[in-house]
Order: structure tokens, then C-alpha cells, then sequence
């Protein structure tokens, strides 16, 4: 049981450190994929 919860801890440490990796690599990349969302969420509330 402790060793599923130790992997699983590791797991999304890992999964923590490749996102802000990513982050910094792709930080305008990724603003502009998270500000397109946020405009269609926009429109499709505006529309709704």
C-alpha cells in the first residue's frame, strides 16, 4: 500500500516538473493556446 502511494507521489512530481519545464520553454505557446480557450468559452457564452 505505501509503495503505490510513494510511486503515485513520484508520479506527480514528475508530471509537475515536465509542466513547468514545458512551461518555460513554451510559456507564449501555451498563453496563447489558454487565451484561445478562454475567447471560445467567451463567445460560446456570449452565443448562449
Amino acid at each position: 500500500m505505501q509503495i503505490q502511494i510513494i510511486s503515485g507521489l513520484l508520479g506527480i512530481l514528475f508530471i509537475a516538473l515536465a509542466y513547468l519545464v514545458a512551461v518555460k520553454k513554451n510559456y507564449i505557446f501555451l498563453e496563447d493556446i489558454i487565451s484561445n480557450v478562454y475567447a471560445n468559452k467567451g463567445k460560446d457564452l456570449l452565443i448562449s
